[in-house]
């Protein structure tokens, strides 16, 4: 019995030492950042897109890309120079999509330490900061409109008259028009596009990310937004970060602009395009950019360019005039882009 004991004690020190040594050769000689994370990264408030590859990485105060040294599953200790100085932060990474990471940090320590004391440095109440994917791939809007809604950017909500939100042929954008309240200051007649870029769940809480395009929005800066929503009996409750990073959202209806949206209808086709134009289904331009497709029904027509992307869809609403090789139309329009 106590030489049975003796070898099982000499077993779990040899293999005790085995995990440990591995450990260390993982931390020293295996560290890299995630395959799908390497790429270019807005962050709000960085002058220079921030670049990940396998080892290197280079973000915010960074003067030079910072080496991995080790990890451990989302904690990263990366070496980087201050003021031609070598010092150690750890990075806390959080993936919440494909095209969005978030992430606190330590600051920066000159003594190289374990994974555990420099990571360790990371306050709670430290910032968390957003990385959006630039070039990311546009995901479905949770929103399919239309819808009418109500905005309120701090000064009161702007409701009469009512804005529009409009989905386009393309499920990935929405064309949101705001209209101007004559006591609330601020608000103004707009149309921008909204191409969602990342959806994602914590808890109860829905989030998206998106980027907003308008002749007025000349940065990145302007145009990446994070949003939180949940559904309501009469649409959606949204809540509107007021920057490029997800900060000050703290339900569906308190953020720093917060809009409700309303379910609404598109209306349905009243008339169909003539004879001539629906037996033959499909047409070209002279140019021959684009081509009408003519729906079985004869009541839609959609114009498609020739990578098969949609540019609009019609509806016919009411002929106006008609005569054996030409007719006038009012139509429903949604754009496609």
């Amino acid at each position: 019995m106590i030489v049975l004991n003796s070898i099982l004690g000499v077993l779990y020190v040899f293999i005790i030492c085995w995990n440990n040594a591995e450990g260390k050769k993982r931390d020293k000689k295996d560290c890299h950042f995630p395959l799908d994370w390497t790429g270019s990264w807005f962050q709000s408030g960085v002058r220079e897109t921030i670049v990940i590859r396998r080892t290197t990485i280079r973000i915010k105060s960074m003067v030079e890309d910072g080496n991995c040294t080790h990890y451990n599953r989302d904690k990263f200790v990366v070496k980087q120079r201050q003021e031609n100085k070598e010092c150690y932060t750890c990075l806390a990474i959080t993936s919440k999509h494909p095209n969005v990471l978030q992430y606190k940090m330590s600051e920066c320590v000159e003594r190289k330490s374990s994974l555990k004391h420099i990571c360790g440095r990371i306050t709670g109440d430290a910032p968390l900061y957003s990385m959006f994917r630039v070039g990311g791939e546009p995901v479905p809007s949770p929103f399919s409109g239309p819808f009418e809604f109500s905005y309120d950017n701090g000064y009161g909500e702007c409701r009469d008259p009512s804005s529009h939100v409009d989905t386009c042929t393309d499920n990935t954008k929405l064309k949101l028009t705001y209209q101007a309240c004559a006591d609330i200051p601020l608000s103004e007649h707009k149309n921008v596009q909204l191409e969602c870029l990342a959806t994602w769940q914590e808890g109860s809480s829905n989030f998206m990310v998106g980027r907003f395009t308008h002749k007025n929005i000349m940065s990145d800066e302007e145009s990446y937004r994070c949003f939180i929503y949940e559904a309501t009996p009469e649409g959606f409750s949204v809540a509107q970060s007021a920057d490029g990073t997800c900060n000050g959202l703290y339900s569906a209806t308190g953020g720093p602009v917060n809009m409700r949206f309303r379910k609404d209808r598109y209306p349905s086709p009243m008339c169909t395009f003539p004879t001539w134009m629906v037996a033959s289904q499909k047409w070209r331009t002279l140019q021959r950019h684009y081509k009408y497709v003519i729906h079985e029904d004869g009541g839609v027509m959609t114009k498609v360019n020739n990578h098969q992307k949609v540019a609009h869809s019609d509806k016919c609403i009411e002929i106006q005039s008609q005569t054996v090789n030409m007719t006038t139309a009012v139509t429903f329009t949604i754009e496609g882009w």
